[in-house]
């Protein structure tokens, strides 16, 4: 049995002790992998050219992002695709390009998806074989440099992706199954800063992807707001791009103890169009 099967069947029988077989069943069975990426544990592979924090790796000559054309973001971190792609379980990354993510900083209280506020995170892809190492303008804090390490881990939907209801009407069953699974070792929910690329985000709020659905199809000449409204999301064409968490060890503080979710459709991704990836900050 490997890690990622004892994952998935360690989570199946926390689930089975609150919940009915069936209601258990289903939800480990909806179930996907996600990269882990972690710089506080000694387990997995260590990554070589992409790290958390530092200094960007950008096209030669290029400027630093800004929001407002005048307040620069903060790097959060940079990511080898060519590393990246081969450890992914899903393979549905581009295998070249370094994506610089960028995010307003720790005293925004911005979230990211309202159309004023696209400008306060930015996705940079970058040509590996010339990107050169940019530091932060002066005035811009720099994160401490740090490589993580990666494993794969066993991710589920949030309870309410499950029932497809508010967070108010989510039964108190289904609530103290998934508290008890923030006790698992190496479950997506443990409470803990948890980084990763794939799977199912692990939302403090509320699932994002009606939101995030109505915001990309705004963005499409000649929509009609009406009718972006009524756009159903489906969670299977959205990719988990960066889920990082606050992190003491870096530093980072989004919010209040909050999480910053890169999203990108999956149309967008196979297109390798990193400019329409989307951010929320939850807390």
């Amino acid at each position: 049995m490997t890690d990622l099967e004892r994952q998935r069947e360690r989570l199946a029988q926390t689930l089975r002790e609150h919940l009915d077989e069936d209601e258990a069943e289903r939800i480990t069975a909806s179930g996907s992998a996600a990269l882990e990426l972690s710089v506080t544990t000694r387990h997995g592979d260590p990554l070589a050219r992409s790290h958390f924090g530092g200094d960007a790796l950008l096209s030669p000559g290029s400027p630093w992002p800004c929001y407002d054309e005048a307040t620069p973001l903060e790097l959060v971190a940079v990511l080898d695709l060519a590393e990246i792609g081969e450890r992914e379980p899903s393979g549905i990354l581009p295998k070249t390009g370094l994506l610089n993510f960028f995010h307003a900083g720790l005293d925004t209280e911005l979230v990211g998806l309202g159309p004023e506020e696209t400008g306060t995170y930015r996705v940079i892809k970058a040509d590996p074989d010339t990107a050169v190492a940019t530091s932060p303008p002066a005035g811009v804090y720099r994160y401490p440099c740090r490589q993580p390490r990666t494993r794969c881990i066993f991710t589920i939907p949030c309870e309410q992706d499950v029932l497809g209801v508010p967070p108010e009407n989510i039964p108190q069953r289904y609530q103290y199954a998934y508290e008890a699974l923030y006790d698992e070792p190496g479950y997506a929910g443990e409470l803990r800063a948890l980084h990763q690329i794939g799977g199912w985000p692990t939302p403090i709020q509320e699932t994002m992807w009606e939101r995030m659905q109505r915001m990309a199809a705004a963005t499409v000449p000649g929509s009609s707001p009406t009718k972006v409204e009524r756009t159903e999301a489906n969670p299977d064409d959205w990719f988990v791009l960066a889920q990082f968490d606050s992190d003491s060890s870096m530093d980072w503080e989004w919010g209040h103890a909050g999480t910053l979710y890169y999203m990108i459709s999956k149309t967008d991704l196979r297109a390798a169009d990193f400019s329409r990836a989307w951010m929320q900050l939850q807390c």
